[in-house]
């Protein structure tokens, strides 16, 4: 990357991260092996947050952080992309998305491709911050069995996936793996029966973390 990184930015090399999602399949999943992994960083994405005990918690959706009045009793990093929201959260570290790019984002430190959602943001964000090992979970993207692990968002200006968005999802993630792939960073994706088959799968969290010795 070119550019000077953000003060706030960790330096999660030599780290695993294991981001998860909200897709249905999220809540089959244990995740308590990951607090017992020193060498794990854990990103939710919003209400994900409720599944497991994040080091990071994304969400480019202004709505659900003002649901959540910005988590205040929340310690670890929390990372947005809305700049009003720092006006009310000033604890809220914001980055910036290129709303017109699909694909991720490396050359400057805090600017971010968009892919239409925060799991593809997250991801994006745990490569500037250094990971070379990551984990998805909770990337369903599909709605055969309902949008989320909790089921449909309900607060105040909330939205809900379909299809459409979806489609435009894989795609984003379909363009940027090779991207990844050439810079030698090792994507796994844990999610059952998930419709992104951009990343190799792996049964288990478990599985990826024996197979990097972790």
């Amino acid at each position: 990357m070119t550019g000077e990184r953000p003060l706030w930015f960790p330096d999660w090399s030599g780290y695993v991260v294991v981001i998860v999602a909200s897709g249905p399949s999220a809540k089959q999943v244990d995740l308590s092996v990951l607090a017992q992994k020193s060498r794990v960083r854990v990103v939710a994405i919003k209400e994900s947050h409720r599944l497991c005990r994040p080091d990071a918690i994304y969400g480019c959706d202004r709505a659900w952080w003002h649901a959540n009045r910005g988590l205040p009793d929340y310690c670890g990093l929390r990372v947005a992309y809305d700049p009003l929201l720092s006006e009310q959260y000033p604890f809220i570290h914001l980055i910036k998305i290129d709303l017109h790019s699909d694909v991720v984002l490396l050359d400057k430190p805090g600017l971010l491709g968009s892919g239409g959602n925060s799991g593809f943001q997250a991801l994006n964000l745990a490569v500037q911050f250094g990971a070379r090992q990551i984990v998805l979970v909770g990337f369903d993207m599909h709605d055969k069995s309902g949008p989320h692990w909790y089921g449909r968002n309900e607060w105040m200006g909330a939205s809900n996936p379909m299809e459409s968005n979806f489609h435009r999802w894989r795609h984003a993630f379909k363009l940027s793996a090779p991207i990844l792939g050439n810079l030698g960073i090792d994507v796994a994706n844990a999610t059952r029966y998930s419709e992104m088959r951009s990343f190799r799968f792996v049964p288990s969290i478990e599985v990826a973390l024996n197979e990097w010795k972790i």
